[in-house]
């Protein structure tokens, strides 16, 4: 693997944590709406049938709210790095060419000899 890929996957690796984050924050607002909508429905359920069934229903969503959580808890070191380093992290784009760069020097490189002629 080229020093340059390296460099992308490591970029890409803090742009996917930024997207993976807001996912999982969203994922918890919703699943705490849903909760709510779910403990009102049991509240105002005519009968047990159905206060058994949006008890499952707030089972899934409590299990769902729970996996967002443990990801933005898991996640949110990783975003204050990122806030406290964004220059740093802009400046792999810098980085990146120069590595570029060079690559494709090295890659098309040819030598002329200065003293023994060929042939």
């Amino acid at each position: 693997m080229k020093v340059s890929d390296q460099i992308i996957q490591f970029a890409n690796f803090f742009k996917q944590v930024e997207k993976y984050y807001k996912t999982a924050f969203d994922g918890v607002g919703y699943e705490d709406k849903l909760s709510n909508d779910l403990l009102h429905a049991i509240e105002f359920a005519d009968n047990k049938r159905e206060r058994n069934r949006l008890t499952e229903e707030l089972h899934i969503s409590r299990k769902n709210r729970r996996y967002y959580k443990d990801v933005t808890e898991e996640l949110y070191p990783v975003i204050l790095y990122i806030t406290d380093n964004e220059k740093a992290i802009n400046r792999l784009t810098n980085l990146l060419g120069e590595v570029r760069k060079a690559e494709d020097y090295h890659k098309d490189r040819t030598y002329r000899p200065r003293i023994k002629k060929e042939g």
